[in-house]
């Protein structure tokens, strides 16, 4: 266990580089075709890609809402599905299950335990097909769920980097108020160098909400929290400013009266501001683009997501095991 992300084993045993994950999932995918081959598992087609996460985030999110579960819990239990899932193959295991499992060791190691019975019970709920009477088929698995993650069990989020990188932000734009108000008193000069800098409420939330789909995607295998924290700010802000401009040009063409508000904010340097911060602290900007250019292709990708493509081939590997 460590007290922060440098010194944790989530950076010293489950941080992968992009070559490393593709070599894990190589290796795994010839273990499937032996297990095909031998008739250990289906032949049925399952692929583990992007429309599937997806699926597999939005079951998480089911039965967390039934649990009223909290959603750094639900984030850890995606992080258990991620690194689970590096190593064991989709059609080995009760995916239902598992997501049943990874959410009950989650919540006890985010110290929000749930009474296994009531764990069930919602599961059964909402899989009544795939999830057991039994109980004690998910405290089995539970055993299976850690002996493959190795007893790593702390995950570090980017949850706790955004907002001390909001703090930061906070605390810059208060001295950028001190200094640029001296500087109006000194030399008579209206001009206003105190724009909001730290993010607005909204922001944040925004912010949180594209963290909360990052877990979809590899990014909290590869790169550090605050990376995928700044790349969620990036977003956030490149969002606002293109919707903002979208809004001034179309106020500009039918004479509306907000154009001030949008052109405040445009002309406010927000994004300018926070580029020049990731350019002098010590947050690798290449991991950033390639955060911000992961979820870009993942929301692209959500456009044509189909549940029933991932749905069904799942529902012939379980069901006729």
């Amino acid at each position: 266990m460590a007290a922060d992300f440098w010194s944790s084993t989530q950076r010293m045993n489950w941080q992968f580089s992009r070559d490393s994950l593709k070599d894990a999932r190589r290796e795994l995918s010839l273990l499937e075709n032996t297990m095909e081959q031998s008739e250990l598992i289906s032949k049925v087609k399952v692929n583990y890609d992007l429309y599937m996460r997806i699926y597999i985030h939005s079951l998480v999110n089911k039965l967390g809402r039934r649990l009223n579960v909290r959603q750094i819990a639900l984030s850890t239990a995606e992080v258990y599905l991620l690194r689970f899932l590096t190593k064991v193959s989709l059609k080995e295991v009760n995916l239902y299950l598992l997501i049943t499992t990874s959410i009950y060791l989650s919540c006890k190691i985010e110290e929000c335990p749930q009474h296994i019975r009531t764990i069930v019970s919602e599961a059964r709920n909402l899989w009544p097909e795939y999830i057991p009477h039994d109980a004690t088929k998910v405290a089995e698995f539970e055993f299976y769920l850690i002996e493959e993650m190795d007893t790593y069990l702390i995950v570090h989020h980017p949850y706790r980097s955004l907002l001390l990188i909001n703090e930061v932000l906070s605390n810059y734009n208060q001295s950028h108020k001190s200094e640029g108000h001296n500087h109006n008193n000194n030399s008579n000069n209206n001009n206003d160098t105190s724009q909001p800098f730290a993010l607005s409420p909204e922001e944040l939330q925004s912010c949180w909400s594209i963290i909360n789909d990052s877990y979809v995607t590899d990014l909290p295998l590869i790169h550090a929290p605050h990376i995928i924290a700044s790349a969620s700010i990036f977003l956030t802000i490149v969002l606002k400013y293109n919707h903002l401009k979208h809004i001034s040009k179309d106020s500009l063409k039918n004479s509306k009266p907000n154009t001030m508000i949008t052109e405040e904010y445009l002309k406010s340097g927000f994004l300018k501001n926070f580029i020049k911060f990731l350019g002098y602290s010590n947050i690798d900007l290449g991991g950033v683009i390639e955060a911000v250019q992961e979820l870009i292709t993942l929301y692209e990708i959500w456009e044509t997501y189909d549940e029933s493509s991932c749905k069904k081939p799942l529902e012939s590997v379980l069901l006729n095991r």
